[in-house]
C-alpha cells in the first residue's frame, strides 16, 4: 500500500517503472520507507532509529534540477546567471532570459518534459533559435533579450494555468520547488500548444539594440538582389493558381481583338502564359 499514491496521476513524474516494481518483489529484497539519518561503519540508521547492517551503500537519490549553471555565466551589467537563478529559474518560453543577450537555451524552465513527447517541442525550439539568428543577421542587431515586463507577464500566465492542472496537486516533484511548493519547471499546456505558440515569435517582447543608430539602416539603398541578377523573376508575387477565370477569358478576348502587343501572341489560354504575356508587355514599357 505504500506504493499507492495519494495524489493525481501526473502530479509528479510517473514512477516507478514496471521493472522496478518487479525487482522490489523479489525474495531477497527488503523495502524500507524511511529517510536516512546517519551512516555508521556497519550500516545505515533510518529516521525510525533502526540500524540496518549492509556490506555496501549505493547512493541513488536523484539529480539537481535547479537549472542553475555550475560555472559563472555573466550577462549584461555583470549579472551572473548563477545569482539570478539562485532562488528560482525563469525564462521566456524556456528559451531566453532578460539581461542575457543573444542567448538561447533548450528545455529551460518551464519546459514541456511531462505533457507529451519533447521531440516536437525541441524542434520548435531550434526553429525559434534559427529565426532569432536570422533576425540578428538581417537587421544588424547587436543585442537582443526579452524584457523583464514580458517575462513577468509570461510567468504570471504560466502560474495561473498551473493551478488548473494536476501539477498543483499535493506531491513532491522535480517540477516544483519543494521548499516553497511553487511549480516552476513545468509548462502547463500541451507540447503541441507550446509548439504553436512559438511559430510566430513576439519580437515586441524583446529589448533590441542595434549596431547603427538608425534601426532601418539594414534596409540598404532601396534595391534587391533580383534587380541585379539577370533572369530573376520580378513578378514572383503573382499567383497563377489564384487567377480569376473570368478575367482570364477577358484577356483572351482582348488578344483575339489584336492586343497582342500588350499581352503577347502565344498565351494558349493558360494562367502562366497569360501572366508571361502581360508582364512581358509591362517590362517592355507598354
Amino acid at each position: 500500500m505504500r506504493y499507492m499514491p495519494d495524489f493525481s496521476v501526473g502530479c509528479r513524474r510517473i514512477t516507478p517503472g514496471i521493472p522496478y516494481i518487479r525487482a522490489v518483489q523479489q525474495e531477497n529484497v527488503d523495502v524500507h520507507f524511511t529517510h536516512v539519518t546517519k551512516i555508521v561503519p556497519n550500516g545505515v540508521v533510518g529516521a525510525d532509529g533502526v540500524l540496518r547492517e549492509v556490506d555496501a551503500i549505493v547512493c541513488a537519490t536523484g539529480f539537481k534540477t535547479t537549472f542553475r549553471p555550475r560555472f559563472p555565466f555573466i550577462g549584461r551589467n555583470g549579472i551572473n546567471l548563477q545569482d539570478k537563478w539562485a532562488e528560482e529559474a525563469t525564462a521566456l518560453f524556456g528559451l531566453t532570459i532578460p539581461d542575457m543577450p543573444n542567448m538561447i537555451i533548450h528545455g529551460g524552465p518551464p519546459g514541456p518534459l511531462q505533457n507529451g513527447t519533447p521531440l516536437g517541442a525541441f524542434h520548435a525550439f531550434s526553429d525559434f533559435g534559427i529565426a532569432l539568428i536570422q533576425k540578428i543577421q538581417k537587421e544588424n542587431i547587436r543585442a537582443i533579450s526579452p524584457t523583464y515586463e514580458a517575462l513577468n507577464e509570461f510567468y504570471n500566465y504560466i502560474q495561473s494555468l498551473i493551478g488548473l492542472t494536476v501539477f498543483a496537486d499535493n506531491c513532491r516533484s522535480w517540477y516544483r520547488d519543494n521548499k516553497t511548493g511553487k511549480v516552476t519547471n513545468a509548462y502547463p499546456g500541451s507540447a503541441l500548444h507550446l509548439m504553436e505558440s512559438l511559430k510566430a515569435p513576439r519580437w515586441e517582447d524583446f529589448d533590441i539594440r542595434y549596431w547603427s543608430k538608425d534601426r532601418y539602416a539594414c534596409l540598404g539603398y532601396g534595391l534587391v538582389k533580383g534587380l541585379k541578377q539577370p533572369g530573376s523573376d520580378l513578378t514572383y508575387y503573382l499567383t497563377p493558381d489564384k487567377i480569376d477565370t473570368k478575367w482570364l477569358k477577358s484577356v483572351e478576348q482582348a488578344r483575339k481583338h489584336g492586343w497582342n502587343s500588350v499581352i503577347g501572341t502565344t498565351t494558349n489560354g493558360s494562367p502562366n502564359e497569360v501572366i508571361k504575356g502581360v508582364t512581358n508587355g509591362a517590362t517592355n514599357g507598354i
